[in-house]
């Protein structure tokens, strides 16, 4: 066999597949297919948290907004409630009539002075209980009625 008919009659598909074989296993297609769709599917579900992300933000800020705006309400309504509190604590002092207020169930939830001398008692042991507890009938002006 002469050298140029030697040239010509070397099989390369050994080498070719032993090099294919070391190729790094990253880059066979089989390998970077499913690698290219996770990377686009992790990019997709990373934009995704980003505009969930920014959505919670704005509902976050909108309900601060609303627990504030809320708070301030209360704050004055209660304010409004320690006024009415406080005029309706001068006006029973004023009072020189035994004075009992009652809730709808017929509990006691106000006493002036007058009443406490009147039925010797202090407000604490009357409040919460029911008028005809601690004052009969015959003391009382007008009647109870529930």
């Amino acid at each position: 066999m002469r050298a140029q008919d030697w040239d010509r009659n070397i099989d390369l598909t050994p080498a070719v597949k032993r090099v294919n074989v070391l190729l790094p296993f990253w880059k066979h297609p089989s390998v970077v297919a499913p690698i290219v769709l996770l990377m686009v599917t992790a990019l997709v579900l990373g934009l995704r948290v980003v505009r969930y992300h920014r959505e919670v933000r704005q509902h976050r800020g909108h309900l601060g907004r609303l627990v504030q705006d809320r708070t301030s309400e209360l704050v004055a309504l209660n304010e409004e409630i320690r006024t009415d509190r406080q005029r309706l604590a001068v006006t029973l002092r004023g009072i020189g009539d035994a004075v009992i207020a009652t809730d709808r169930n017929g509990e006691v939830v106000l006493v002036n002075a007058v009443a406490e001398r009147l039925f010797d008692c202090t407000e604490a042991d009357i409040r919460h209980r029911k008028l005809h507890e601690f004052a009969p009938a015959g003391r009382l002006a007008i009647p109870i009625a529930y």
